[in-house]
């Protein structure tokens, strides 16, 4: 995992994208793969965390677990993860392209 994470930021360092932030999940796996991914990255890129991103969320676990309270995940879909975050990447996307037609 590390490894990859390694070569996932290495990838990413070579695209030259301007990156403004890296948004992680709240576990802890997700912060330190980010933390890996951020060092490799030109710049100080800063790091945000969402718990929209927390795996397992908002589907019951399998097993079953009494500790399982679907209240809690209401708001936590994806289409409120794509609204947040896909969303707003493909319309920036399309304001660079249409910024480059001009």
């Amino acid at each position: 995992g590390r490894k990859q994470a390694l070569f996932t930021g290495e990838r990413l360092s070579i695209l030259n994208y301007p990156w403004t932030t890296i948004t992680q999940s709240t576990m802890t796996r997700a912060m330190e793969t980010c933390s890996i991914i951020q060092k490799q990255l030109p710049g100080n890129i800063p790091l945000t965390s969402s718990d929209l991103l927390m795996e397992g969320a908002p589907v019951q676990p399998d097993p079953p677990s009494k500790h399982w309270k679907p209240e809690l995940y209401v708001n936590l879909n994806l289409l409120n993860i794509y609204r947040l975050y896909i969303l707003h990447i493909i319309n920036l996307h399309k304001l660079l392209l249409f910024l480059a037609v001009l």
